[in-house]
């Protein structure tokens, strides 16, 4: 969680804290105690102990979760034991299924943990609205937290792992808030606290808007893929789309590692994917809708989502209200389920139930019904993101640093700061060694030291290829990426560059020699080698950010670098492509999907539009005058009209090259602007850019950089796609290894 980015009024206690023994490795620990407890049953305070337990295992082999109990632990958040605590042995009386299903003896202790005090989990959710509290007890103290916590706490008291005596390790509680000092000590830990845990169990907050739908529906997709029964779904939904998904039978309903642990869970587990705790809505009409809410929920925009999912396993828990499913299950459903099988499908769904609240529809759902909803697509709400770290660190690798504080910018931080301190543990050490969490430090020093380091452990230039500085940034300097920035303000332009194309470039050279480090003066500036610099001439508009009124801005010069017409009609398609294909190499010279974006008419034509096809080729007709080497940019496009310009399933294949061709060129235009120099260069730019800006190569930067002259200093507008200097064409200036320093230049960066 956020430990350090909530406002601490959230957290109002009498309870003092005693402090942390770092000798002893300890953390704090919460002791929830059951509703019966009180008089008041369910509805009554939750209470709780607080207690300060060393974190180290009782011998070695206690050290992994390696626990029979822990084997089978999702199984145990279901709300489906009968049973009694006794207060003062937290022993647990059970009958007879529930014994026999979890291999105890009546009257038992039913496992030791790893510690001397027990077991814990550790609980991932998000705060909440910090003026919305509610009153819980910690050691019959009185203590305010917000609602989202007090409700999650409600919960899992009557969960059966709390009854086991299991302990909860939850930020707000068993840090201490109020002591930066601690804070910051603290969340350098929050990988160990997370990966040391019995398990994570995440919390998505209460019920609402048909949370108990989605739930249903999640378990269904995620059997039916088990089953490999997800393309017989999709036909029968395909072919009916009121089909009743809560009568679709799939026999034997074995969840993960259960099904290999014999007779004694069948019974338990049949009809698994058909229980809930909402009404039986036959049809669960609307469930596509309630699966797109859940998605939408706060907790996956957070920023220590990466971090804490990253060290559960597909049997994690995610606790929605009284409802649960397995982070697998989820998974499935999201990343394999939907993202693999069913885009038209789930769009067409979605639009039928958007049109009918109420009462089913027949017939076929209309393209432009389809388009409408693609904006309310359900989202993986960063689950993909989530599913690459933890698949990357399981096969004991290490991301790029860069690739995952991109990746995460989008996600949520009350505190800027977390936008570094959130993603540490997943960075390998030798890049943060020299790092640590304090909160002490500004927002600015805090990404200052982070960009600095970064360079000089890598020996690389790279990280200035994330800056975007716009006129309203004043919080940081120009060479240093705003990490809190959205991307889709300001980020990470070329849509290609996602992952390793980003890394596949080679305009700067091969790095720095020892003795050409930049080095960052105490006036916040950088010092840096310049290859080349060629000044932006043209300017293409971009009618998503401009005025109605707005034109592009012609060039003053018809210069050519590609020598005639087909040469630089080449290199606007590989322009627009960013020269790379979806495996990240360099596009073919008659790569024929390619080059096909040259040949398929302006929007004038009459034709039904692929949604791709209408953004890209919108973007060209309002720069359909543009010049580019002395020619408007539309004399570039043939009217050649495709086989199947009508029959736009026919376009849309799945999969094919041709569509992600362009998509990727779709991604790439209609954030930016097209751009041409007194060179002739052609190349893709950010919209902060602005005539007589300056393309530039420097050394140890893998993209061209655009510059702008602030008094003798430069500032970094933002890397570029700049056609003809991308794959290292200064390599004359480089010879065994050393650079001539009579052909390049030394500038400052402010």
């Amino acid at each position: 969680m956020l430990t350090s980015s909530k406002q601490t009024p959230s957290i109002r206690m009498e309870y003092q804290y005693q402090p942390l023994n770092p000798d002893k490795n300890e953390i704090r620990v919460l002791t929830l105690l059951p509703s019966h407890h009180s008089s008041h049953g369910l509805n009554s305070v939750v209470r709780c102990t607080l207690e300060n337990v060393p974190l180290e295992p009782r011998t070695r082999k206690h050290n992994l979760r390696s626990n029979p109990v822990q084997d089978s632990f999702g199984f145990y958040w279901e709300d489906k034991f009968a049973g009694k605590v006794e207060p003062a042995s937290s022993l647990v009386t059970l009958d007879e299924d529930s014994n026999d299903a979890l291999g105890l003896k009546k009257g038992k202790p039913p496992f030791q943990g790893r510690y001397s005090w027990g077991e814990y989990v550790a609980l991932s959710y998000v705060w909440g609205n910090p003026n919305k509290t509610r009153e819980i007890f910690i050691n019959d103290k009185s203590v305010q937290v917000t609602e989202n916590l007090e409700s999650a706490l409600r919960i899992l008291r009557d969960k059966l792992p709390m009854r086991l005596g299991v302990r909860l390790w939850a930020d707000a509680l068993c840090i201490n808030q109020n002591d930066v000092k601690e804070r910051s000590t603290q969340v350098q830990r929050m990988q160990e606290i997370y990966q040391k845990a019995l398990e994570v169990v995440v919390w998505l907050g209460e019920e609402a808007e048909d949370s108990w739908k989605a739930i249903r529906l999640i378990k269904i997709l995620s059997l039916s893929w088990k089953k490999d029964k997800g393309k017989e779904l999709h036909t029968l939904l395909a072919s009916n789309p009121n089909f009743p998904l809560a009568s679709y039978q799939m026999s034997g309903a074995p969840w993960g590692r259960r099904q290999e642990r014999g007779r004694r869970y069948q019974k338990i587990e049949r009809r698994y994917h058909l229980r809930s705790t909402g009404p039986q809505d036959p049809s669960l009409f609307g469930c596509w809708h309630a699966f797109r809410s859940l998605m939408q929920r706060e907790y996956w925009k957070r920023v220590w989502i990466i971090q804490e999912l990253s060290a559960g396993t597909k049997e994690t828990p995610i606790l929605c209200g009284r409802s649960v499913i397995s982070l697998g299950d989820l998974s499935n459903a999201v990343t394999k389920w939907i993202y693999h099988l069913t885009f038209d499908l789930i769009l067409t769904l979605l639009a039928r139930e958007e049109l009918s609240k109420h009462e089913l529809i027949a017939g076929p759902i209309s393209e432009e019904v389809k388009r409408d909803s693609t904006g309310r697509w359900i989202t993986s709400g960063n689950l993909l993101l989530v599913k690459k770290f933890h698949d990357v660190r399981r096969r004991g690798c290490w991301p790029p640093p860069l690739d995952v504080l991109s990746d995460g910018q989008d996600l949520n931080a009350t505190d800027p700061r977390d936008k570094i301190y959130g993603f540490m543990a997943l960075i390998h050490p030798y890049f943060v060694k020299d790092l640590k969490p304090n909160y002490e430090l500004s927002v600015e020093e805090v990404y200052i030291n982070f960009c600095v380091t970064v360079i000089q452990a890598s020996q690389s230039l790279d990280i200035l290829s994330y800056c975007n500085w716009t006129p309203d940034r004043n919080t940081t300097p120009s060479w240093v990426p705003d990490w809190n920035r959205k991307t889709h303000i300001a980020g990470p332009f070329l849509a290609v560059t996602l992952g390793k194309a980003r890394n596949s470039y080679f305009a700067g050279g091969p790095g720095f020699l020892a003795d050409l480090i930049p080095v960052q003066s105490p006036d916040k500036k950088l010092k840096v080698l310049c290859l080349m610099t060629d000044q932006i001439d043209g300017l293409s508009m971009n009618r998503l950010f401009d005025s109605s009124d707005a034109k592009p801005t012609q060039p003053a010069t018809n210069n050519n670098h590609y020598g005639d017409f087909e040469g630089c009609r080449k290199a606007l398609w590989r322009t627009f492509l960013c020269n790379r294909d979806r495996k990240s190499t360099i596009l073919q010279p008659g790569d024929g999907d390619a080059i096909a974006l040259m040949e398929v008419p302006l929007p004038e034509d009459n034709w039904t539009w692929t949604r791709n096809e209408e953004l890209f080729y919108t973007f060209i007709a309002h720069n359909n005058r543009f010049h580019v080497a002395g020619k408007p940019l539309g004399q570039y496009f043939t009217r050649k009209i495709p086989y199947c310009q009508h029959n736009i399933e026919l376009r849309t294949k799945q999969d094919s090259r041709e569509e992600w061709f362009l998509q990727a060129a779709v991604g790439n235009v209609c954030k930016n602007r097209l751009f041409t120099t007194h060179m002739g260069l052609v190349g893709i730019c950010p919209l902060s850019v602005k005539s007589g800006d300056l393309v530039s190569v420097l050394l140890g930067c893998s993209l061209p950089l655009v510059l702008r002259p602030h008094g003798d200093d430069f500032r970094v507008i933002g890397a570029c796609y700049a056609h003809g200097i991308m794959e290292g064409e200064f390599g004359d200036l480089f010879s065994n290894g050393k650079v001539d320093r009579n052909k390049i230049q030394p500038i400052v960066l402010c």
